[in-house]
Formats: structure tokens, sequence, C-alpha cells
């Protein structure tokens, strides 16, 4: 039964948000007017993504540097304000901006950023985000099928240039293909298997060399078969599929094994910018922007940095390799400890409660938090002074109301989300960072030279051999 009074001040709450927002991304339709007075100040007008309603928005320029958005870019409007002059149009004024150029990526997608770390030998300093879409579906397999079906559903997952469906992490939010000029270094896709309260990961790659003794000749995708390999070599698969093989040999009926849910949802390594993590490392910051945005509170005391949905900026650095530049923490959002629930784990879960209703596909809703943006204010006048000139060509923009799509999207299930928080809770026992930690220092030496297996089997035993520190991964 729908809880109607829950809806209305969700939907109430989204409508306040969408009239008054900290911060949203624009699709820049025509290059922008600059201020005859400041050229420092300029407007844009464009298309507001979260809501598809056309907007202007008035900005200023953090330093001389700062690249301002061209016509097909996407801006990102930071600590926005309507504009009190024109009360009646969707014209806003954003103390900072951020420009997404058409040779990068805008990705909106759940990100975990990890741990800066020092390669041993070169000492240098490196560092790598994890990116998923819960609103995308990935696969849920039951214990019967894991011997069977496992690897091959795995495979697919790993396999992200092929997907038939874009998500937030195939896809930038103007529709560009992470994957569209081929085999890319710097992107390594994964998967997370969760059953049980239990989980583990799964590395794929997203390019090996065509050649290993002749690294002029490119890259390539990496074959089903090396792929298989390296499934085949991860613990929790082998761990997993002995569990299950272990109960059918003592005799536990294949009905029962059907009830246990074992969801494997894609996920994707993204490299952090060298320059980005040694500038910021060198001015005592996270290469992460409001890394408090991120906390996740431990027992016993400390910290450590969570899934939130952000804005990331991915560009192609000097050495063909795919980057992030720049995160910023989506408004609206909170972070949780574990991988949000995906939509179809959601589905599930409402299914299996009550068999009799239909199940409703619903990506968990996030909570209130602000964005914190830092930069340095423009040299003769204040921002808030440098916003307030008014010497533009006059222009209005049409409201076009989206309130239809913002209700259907309400009616996504309440119920659901409450069994989404439960599912989130934070377990010690689930997150050992120095481990992870390590796992992403094997990543970046598989993703940088990998066109010798042998080589990558020394890597996945290491791998190995830290995964032996954790928790094994239990059924039932």
């Amino acid at each position: 039964m729908l809880d109607i009074n829950a809806m209305f001040k969700e939907q109430l709450k989204k409508e306040q948000s969408t009239a008054t927002p900290k911060a949203f991304l624009i699709q820049v339709e025509k290059d922008p007017v600059h201020s005859p007075s400041n050229e420092n100040v300029f407007k844009v007008v464009g298309r507001r993504m979260d809501t598809d309603e056309r907007v202007a928005v008035v900005t200023i320029k953090s330093a001389a540097g700062q690249a301002v958005p061209k016509a097909g870019d996407i801006m990102r409007a930071d600590k926005v304000e309507r504009d009190p002059a024109h009360p009646n149009h969707q014209i806003f004024k954003a103390k900072y901006f951020h420009t997404y150029e058409q040779n990068g990526f805008c990705l909106s997608a759940v990100m975990q950023p990890l741990p800066v770390r020092k390669t041993e030998g070169n000492g240098m300093l490196g560092a790598q985000v994890i990116a998923y879409d819960p609103k995308s579906s990935g696969e849920i397999i039951n214990g019967a099928e894991v011997r069977e079906r496992l690897t091959s559903v795995i495979l697919s997952q790993l396999k992200q240039w092929e997907a038939e469906d874009p998500s937030a992490i195939t896809h930038d939010v103007a529709g560009k293909s992470l994957w569209g000029a081929g085999a890319t270094r710097g992107l390594t896709p994964m998967v997370t298997v969760r059953f049980a309260d239990q989980s583990f990961k799964v590395f794929g790659a997203g390019a090996m060399h065509v050649d290993a003794n002749d690294k002029s000749k490119g890259v390539r995708f990496p074959t089903d078969n090396e792929l298989r390999e390296r499934i085949a070599k991860t613990k929790g698969v082998v761990q997993l599929t002995n569990v299950v093989k272990s109960l059918v040999d003592q005799g536990a009926p294949l009905s029962e094994l059907q009830k246990v849910d074992i969801s494997v949802v894609p996920g994707l390594v993204i490299n952090v910018g060298r320059d980005q993590v040694t500038m910021n490392e060198r001015t005592g910051r996270t290469y992460y922007s409001v890394p408090e945005a991120y906390e996740i509170a431990k027992e016993g005391g400390g910290s450590y940095a969570g899934h939130r949905e952000t804005f990331i900026h991915v560009k192609m650095t000097r050495t063909n390799k795919l980057a992030v530049v720049d995160t910023a923490p989506v408004p609206g959002c909170k972070p949780s400890p574990k991988v949000p629930l995906f939509a179809n784990e959601i589905a599930r879960i409402e299914a299996r409660q009550n068999p009799v209703a239909a199940p409703q596909k619903a990506a968990p809703t996030q909570g209130s938090q602000p964005v914190n943006q830092t930069a340095q204010q423009a040299p003769t006048m204040t921002r808030e002074q440098a916003l307030n000139v008014n010497d533009f060509p006059e222009e209005t923009v049409d409201h076009k109301s989206e309130l239809s799509q913002q209700i259907r999207e309400a009616t996504s299930g309440t119920q659901a989300q409450q069994h989404a928080n439960e599912s989130m809770q934070f377990d010690a026992a689930d997150y050992e960072l120095e481990g992870l930690d390590e796992d992403m220092a094997i990543i970046e030496a598989m993703n940088s030279d990998l066109g010798d297996f042998n080589e990558v089997d020394s890597l996945l035993q290491q791998a190995e051999m830290i995964s032996a520190q954790r928790n094994a991964p239990r059924m039932g």
C-alpha cells in the first residue's frame, strides 16, 4: 500500500530542491556573452540537465586560466541563487562554475574515492576512484546457478564496451560513450558480487597491449578467454563456487539454494590524474573536493570515504590515458558505507516480501547535504558585487515544467527505500581499506602493462595474498 503522506513530503522536497538548487549541470547552447564592464563575468544559456528546462546562468571566472564553456560544453553551476531581478524567469546567479569541455566527459555517478598511495620503487603518488550506477540493474542469479552461470554473468558485466543499455558509468551526461574510441587505458571495469551480507570484487581490464614487445602498436580489448582466466583466479569466485559445491555434496536441495540471491553489479575504476594528486598533496589537501561529504565514521573511532553521487570530470592525459581531473558531490545526497542497492536488487527485495504485488524498481533516494566549493575571488570586487552587474543584452528564458516526470519518479516505492537503508548499515568487517588500497595498486600495475599474461598471473598472486588476510565470504 502506498504511503501518500510520505510520497507528498518527498515530492514537495523535490519541488523545493528543483526551485532553489544549490548546483546543477547545463548543456550550453551557444557561446557565452561577457559583461562589457567586467570581462570575467559572463552569461550562458542552455538546457538544465536535471529538469530539462531552458535556463540562463550568470557567473564569474575564479582565475585567469579557468576554462569558460562554449557551445556544446557542459557547465556545472555551483552555489546557485535565483536572480531576484527576474523572478518569473529561469535566470540564476552562480558564485562558481566548472566547465566540462567536449573533449572530456562529465559523469554523474555514485563514487567512492580511494586513498592516495605511493608506488614502491619510484615513489610516485597515485589514486583511483570507483564509480557505480545504482539506477542500472546489473544481474541477479541464485545459489543453484552459481556453478553454471556465475563466470558468464561476471564476464558480461566486465565487457562494459558492449553494454546494450547506456548507464552512468558507460556514458557521460551528454550521451558520449567512454569507450567510443575503443580500448582505453586508465579505466578498469569491475563487478561487485554480493550475497548473504558478504561481497567481493572482480577486476577486468580496459586495455591490453596488442604486442607486449612493441607498445607502439597500441592497445586492444581483452578477449573473453583472458577475462575468464582472470575471473577464475579471483579468490571470491573460487570460494563461492566451492561453498555451493560443498552444500550440494552435503545434500542441500536446489530449491533451498534457489532462495539465495547473488547480485553481480558493475562498477568502474578510474585513475586520478597524477597532477591532480600531487598538486593537492603539496598543499595538504585531498584530491577530491569536500572530503567531509564522503566521510563514514568507523566504530571505535576514525573514518573512511564512503559512496556518494558525484559529478566526475574525466579527460585524456598527455600519455593517452583517461583520468579524473575534478570531482564535486551532487547536492541533495548523503554518503553510504556500502555500494547502494541497485534497481533490480530493490525490486527483488520487494518481490520476496510481497510476492503478490508487482515489483517496483527504484534507485535509492539520497538525503540532503550542501556542496562546498572553494575558489579565489575576483581581484577587483567581491563575487556578490560582480554578479550584480546587469549590463547583458536582455533575454528571457521560457519555463518548461517537467513536473509530471518528477511525480512519476516520486512514486518509485518508499518501502524499498527503507529496505535499502537497512541493507547499507556499516559493518566494519566489510571494509578493510588498507587491503583495498593494495588492490588498487595492483589494478594500476595491471592497467599500465597488460601485454604479458604471465606478469598478470604474478600480480594476481599478490592480490590473492592480500585477500587471504581478510574475512572470507560465506554462504548463509
